[in-house]
């Protein structure tokens, strides 16, 4: 079992707006340390609709039963990649 986090951001670059995404691994840390990302996809496009369907793409390779996968900035847990698809067309409206 695995644990990610996945998350979606807008941010904007003078007159461009840009959409970036993450899928990362968590590694459990040693006692003590925090967590460390051990894979991680980054995605950034001009388009939300493609960075959502990247994003989505790089999810698909995930087991949503048997792994963790939280989404971020909200710390929910995902179930499915429906339940994806819904929390990241309503996080950058």
């Amino acid at each position: 079992m695995g644990t990610y986090h996945i998350n979606l951001t807008k941010t904007s670059w003078g007159t461009e707006t840009l959409f970036s995404g993450t899928v990362m691994k968590l590694k459990k840390p040693v006692v003590g340390q925090r967590n460390t990302v051990s894979m991680a996809e980054s995605i950034t496009r001009n388009n939300q609709a493609q960075a959502i369907a990247d994003i989505i793409r790089e999810a698909q390779k995930l087991d949503f039963i048997k792994d963790e996968i939280i989404f971020l900035p909200t710390y929910e847990h995902l179930t499915s990649i429906d339940d994806l698809a819904n929390k990241l067309n309503n996080i950058v409206q």
